[in-house]
């Protein structure tokens, strides 16, 4: 599906405010070793403007869930992996100073999406 670019501009003025990016770690169930991949998400109360996104971006939405502070229902986003580092690489061009070195830690290409590292982070 073609997206047009208003649309990525859109979704990153949104992400800019309320998404989250890392580069996450996980320890194997078996044997030894830890490997890493790439996350991102993004919270809102807005179910309309969370299914705007994710068909924007790609991805899952969950929820409702019930918010902290039990006031409106919460929907997020989330990807990872190869997903999201696409997703990512969308959003990148469009972001401030402070996201974007988020998403460029995220997306730090000395560390492939679910490479095995020798030692933890």
């Amino acid at each position: 599906m073609a997206v047009d670019r208003r649309d990525i501009r859109w979704a990153a003025g949104l992400f800019e405010g309320e998404g989250w990016a890392s580069l996450d770690t996980h320890k194997r169930s078996y044997g030894r070793g830890v490997y890493a991949y790439t996350v991102a998400g993004l919270s809102t109360t807005d179910e309309d403007v969370a299914r705007t996104f994710t068909r924007i971006m790609g991805g899952k939405l969950f929820g409702p869930y019930e918010n902290k502070r039990g006031v409106k229902q919460l929907w997020t986003w989330k990807v990872r992996n190869a997903e999201a580092r696409r997703a990512l690489q969308r959003l990148l061009p469009y972001m401030g100073e402070r996201r974007s070195a988020q998403i460029k830690a995220a997306l730090n290409d000395s560390i492939p999406a679910r490479h095995e590292l020798s030692t933890p982070l």
